[in-house]
This record gives C-alpha cells, structure tokens and sequence, in this order.
C-alpha cells in the first residue's frame, strides 16, 4: 500500500489551500469551491488533503506542539525560505530549530499563517534514498 493523502478539516480551509499554493508552491489537483470546499494539494502520489465540513470537529493546529504533528517540506535554501514564508505570515517556532549549519543543511519548524506546523528539511541525503 502506499499513502494516497493526509486530510485535515480546517476553519479557513480556502484561505489556506491559497496560501500553501502560493507560497509553498503545492501543486493543486482537485478543488471545490462549494460549501464543504475542498482541495488535494501537494506531489501525487502523496497529497494533502484541506477542507472544511463544520457539521464535524475541526482541527486546531495552533494548539498542537510541533513535534506532535507537522507537514515536512524539502528546502533548497534554508534561510532563504525561512525568511519569504516569514514575510508572509509564518511565524518561526522556537522549541525546535535545528539549522541551517554551515553548508546549509538542518532543519527549521514554522507555523504557518492558520498555525499548522510546518517543518523545513535540507538533509544531506534524501530519506528516499535510504533503505531499511
């Protein structure tokens, strides 16, 4: 099996699927824009599922520690990305920054602008290429 997608029922759901398009560059596949709006966002086969359906529980991201759930996303340029996805509301979380070191690899933990946390990964070898 492999995974498909990873839903998450949020208030702001349009507004976030925006933002993650513009500023993290997620592709878009599918989207609906009427009540119950939805969209499946990200690189296939994997992809982020966001909507929102207020006749069920919805997710609070901004109450939820970093290490407890978090969207990793690959980074060419640490620093560079840390500071754009600032300028456009991130906020930097400081209970788990490790990077970027000197050959600008490491890691770095955001939030974004609804609070979901959002890590920044420049490993030194792709966990793709790792095999256990």
């Amino acid at each position: 099996m492999q995974i498909e997608h990873l839903a998450l029922n949020l208030e702001h759901a349009e507004a976030v699927v925006a933002w993650y398009h513009r500023h993290l560059g997620m592709p878009i596949h599918r989207q609906q824009h009427e009540p119950l709006y939805a969209a499946f966002l990200g690189q296939p086969p994997s992809l982020l599922e966001i909507y929102c359906n207020p006749d069920h529980p919805l997710a609070e991201p901004e109450a939820w520690h970093c290490l407890t759930l978090h969207l990793a996303l690959t980074s060419e340029d640490l620093a560079g990305d840390r500071d754009r996805l600032l300028a456009a509301g991130a906020s930097l979380v400081a209970e788990h920054c490790d990077g970027p070191d000197a050959d600008g690899y490491g890691v770095l933990m955001l939030r974004c602008p609804w609070g979901l946390p959002l890590q920044l990964c420049r490993r030194r070898e792709a966990i793709a290429a790792t095999h256990v």
